[in-house]
């Protein structure tokens, strides 16, 4: 006798059948679900998952549910929030998936763009900041530090550098602020991240990511100490032609007075590299940060520069038994 072909599914499969099937007759109604059938559908199908995969099923189907640009939307303002603030929060964030972060993510931009924190155009998938009074930041936050999955953290690090970069207008004169903000945030992650009697690896995490957040901040504000001082003393604006090994070939603008490690940042930022791995060499001889300005260093507009990547390979790796973050922060 043949075995029944429902028993050939894997229960992954089966699942997955039922939630497509769930989501096709909620999509197509005007049912809103009740917190009720929520706290049911997490404590089978998230809380009490008998494995990450179908787990992430879970994940998958609230995000799909959620999607706000469906005609019909089966959750109320309230109910994101409460899956947000309730639901989320209690997930083990260090063993968070992709698909996981995918879905806080997701909701987190909801939340705010219902309530006007951040504003999205039409056809756009990148969201503009209204207002840094975000709802539901300090979870993303815990995420960028504690997540075990490195591809996870730093996409969660990357969105909220984002953040600061990405705002209207009107409020441009609030970023130096925020930006205040997160180096605080990352001090003290750093802080209570070795203060801690017991060394471990969750430790260490929230310390590199942390430095991980400072470095990519000073990657992606390189000339905040132009901006501070003004620019009346920069001296004369350069055009400085750029060139790598690789054939890249480029153009960065720069005032005479700026330093060395103005010109690093510009290049880094621009081939999207660390600036610490960027070697500057002009007329055949290398340039350093000590070395003073643009100007001191006898390069005029028009001179051509080249540059090199280091490995940073022994320059980042960490000791286990000797961790030091201020060693890190030393760094050039």
């Amino acid at each position: 006798q043949s075995e029944p072909v429902s028993s050939k599914c894997s229960h992954s499969t089966q699942i997955k059948e039922r939630l497509d099937f769930l989501e096709y007759i909620i999509c197509a109604s005007t049912v809103q679900l009740s917190r009720e059938q929520i706290d049911t559908f997490w404590e089978y199908v998230i809380q009490n998952a008998s494995t990450d995969e179908e787990q992430n099923l879970g994940f998958r189907w609230l995000e799909s549910v959620g999607d706000s640009s469906k005609s019909f939307q089966p959750f109320t303002s309230d109910m994101y929030l409460y899956l947000y603030d309730t639901k989320f929060q209690s997930l083990e964030r260090g063993d968070l998936s992709s698909t996981g972060v995918n879905l806080i993510l997701a909701y987190f931009e909801r939340i705010n763009l219902y309530h006007a924190h951040l504003n999205r155009q039409s056809q756009s998938r990148n969201v503009t900041v209204v207002s840094y009074h975000l709802l539901g930041i300090d979870l993303l936050w815990r995420i960028a530090f504690e997540c075990k999955l490195d591809f996870c953290g730093n996409r969660v690090i990357t969105y909220l550098t984002g953040l600061l970069k990405s705002s209207i207008p009107s409020i441009h004169h609030q970023i130096p602020i925020q930006g205040e903000s997160y180096i605080k945030k990352c001090l003290s992650e750093i802080e209570q991240s070795t203060v801690s009697q017991e060394q471990s690896i969750e430790n260490e995490t929230r310390a590199l990511r942390a430095l991980r957040v400072l470095r990519v901040l000073v990657n992606e504000f390189p000339d905040s100490s132009s901006i501070r001082h003004g620019s009346t003393n920069s001296g004369k604006k350069l055009r400085i032609p750029v060139s790598g090994l690789h054939n890249e070939s480029f153009e960065v603008e720069i005032y005479a007075k700026d330093r060395v490690s103005d010109l690093r940042a510009a290049i880094a930022k621009h081939m999207q590299l660390d600036r610490s791995s960027i070697r500057i060499i002009t007329v055949g001889k290398e340039i350093k940060d000590s070395d003073g300005s643009i100007e001191e260093c006898g390069i005029k507009d028009g001179q051509k520069i080249s540059f090199i990547c280091r490995d940073l390979q022994n320059s980042v790796a960490v000791d286990r038994k000797s961790f030091s973050p201020s060693a890190l922060l030393s760094k050039p």
